[in-house]
Parts: C-alpha cells; sequence; structure tokens
C-alpha cells in the first residue's frame, strides 16, 4: 500500500515538474480574404479611396466567446472534447457568417485573444482545457 502511495506521488510530481517548464507556443491563424471580410485591428475599414472613417456605417458591437472542453474524468480527458475553439474553426464558422448577418462587411477595431489548450498529459488526471477564442469588434458596412 505504501509503496502504492509513493509511486503515485512520483507520477504527480513529474507531471507537475514537466506542465511547470516554460514553453513557446505559436498558431498562425489566416484571416479571410477583404473580398469575405475585412478585419482590422485599428478603426478604418479598408476602403481604397480617399473616404475616411465617416464613410462606414457602424451596424454594432460583435463579441463572441467559443472554447472546447475535455471530459473532466481521468483517462477519459485525453480523448473526449465537447466543442471547437479552435481560431481558424471560430472564424471561419461563427465570425464571418455573424458579421454579414449583421449587415456588415468590415470587422474593425478587433481584438482577438486565443488560449492555446493544455497539454494532453493533462487530461490523465482530469484537468484539460482545450482551444478558448474571444472575437471582439465593431462591425460596420462599407
Amino acid at each position: 500500500m505504501q509503496k502504492k502511495v509513493i509511486s503515485i506521488l512520483s507520477i504527480l510530481a513529474v507531471a507537475f515538474l514537466i506542465s511547470s517548464c516554460a514553453t513557446s507556443y505559436t498558431h498562425k491563424v489566416g484571416y479571410p480574404s477583404s473580398g469575405d471580410l475585412f478585419i482590422t485591428s485599428g478603426d478604418d475599414p479598408g476602403t481604397e479611396s480617399d473616404q475616411d472613417a465617416s464613410s462606414y456605417i457602424p451596424q454594432g458591437e460583435y463579441i463572441h466567446y467559443q472554447n472546447e472542453a475535455y471530459l473532466p474524468f481521468p483517462i477519459l480527458g485525453i480523448f473526449i472534447k465537447t466543442g471547437n475553439g479552435e481560431p481558424q474553426y471560430v472564424f471561419d464558422n461563427k465570425v464571418i457568417p455573424d458579421v454579414k448577418n449583421m449587415g456588415g462587411d468590415a470587422l474593425i477595431n478587433a481584438d482577438v485573444d486565443v488560449t492555446e489548450p493544455d497539454p494532453w498529459y493533462y487530461g490523465i488526471i482530469g484537468f484539460r482545457q482545450g482551444w478558448a477564442t474571444l472575437v471582439t469588434g465593431t462591425v460596420v458596412k462599407r
């Protein structure tokens, strides 16, 4: 019994040691073509002429948050997830259709916050979180 407890504590210690190591991650999300939807972090709606910012019509503010979660049970949390919070999926399936449904063709002052998923081994103990994407901005008609 004591050997079993020491083994479990050793495994947990190694898991926490691995999870506390410094890491770096880059994920590139391709913006859609400006014909589909123009997205900018500034306030210029992407006009190609001498028009200024007053030449576009605001349609409203846009806020969308989407995440994915893994089943919160040991071992099963490695494989079974619900939802899809990957940035490219969110843009292709939510942001572009929503902005067009609001009557806009551009999203200005856009802010995209992405939280990357936890490593797979967090699922061994049932604490794995998936992608989370938050998109905010002002929908305008150019």
